[in-house]
């Protein structure tokens, strides 16, 4: 199986669960929001890299600098890192699924305005009946980062 094979699959897995109040109207929106959203990743991913890199020192060590994302940080500890990077530690695939979710959940729910600690504990209920509940808080950010994204 090629890359592009497991890429497609992980997409059709994906589009097999979402929400129960997912409808065609939260795929169009999606579809209109992922190119945007997709590049913002993209940049922000190697804005970070150019920036790790340049505060190697000559010794190939890392200098930590103020709030720079520690460069260990796996995909099961992202959600602990204290800033507000969406992507660390992870490619386009593994963080779609909850961009995709907040994208969703914000057509779905558009008197909420923005994010909040009631809006977080509805989308946390709404994603463990359609996902894995214990991946909440390595998604969450992305659910967010999906939420709070302005779409027309």
């Amino acid at each position: 199986m090629t890359q592009l094979d497991s890429s497609k699959d992980r997409d059709r897995k994906s589009a097999e669960r979402q929400p129960v109040w997912w409808t065609v109207e939260h795929t169009v929106v999606w579809e209109t929001a992922e190119p945007v959203l997709r590049e913002q990743f993209e940049s922000r991913r190697a804005d970070a890299e150019r920036a790790q890199m340049k505060a190697q020192g000559a010794d190939n060590s890392v200098f930590q600098h103020g709030s720079v994302t520690p460069r260990n940080v796996d995909v099961d500890h992202a959600h602990l890192v204290p800033d507000d990077d969406w992507e660390v530690g992870q490619d386009w695939h593994e963080v779609k699924p909850g961009v995709r979710f907040g994208v969703g959940a914000r057509s779905q729910f558009p008197d909420n305005t923005g994010w909040s600690e009631d809006v977080e504990a509805r989308l946390r209920e709404d994603w463990g009946k359609s996902y894995e509940p214990s991946t909440w808080e390595r998604v969450k950010r992305a659910v967010r980062r999906g939420f709070e994204f302005k779409h027309h």
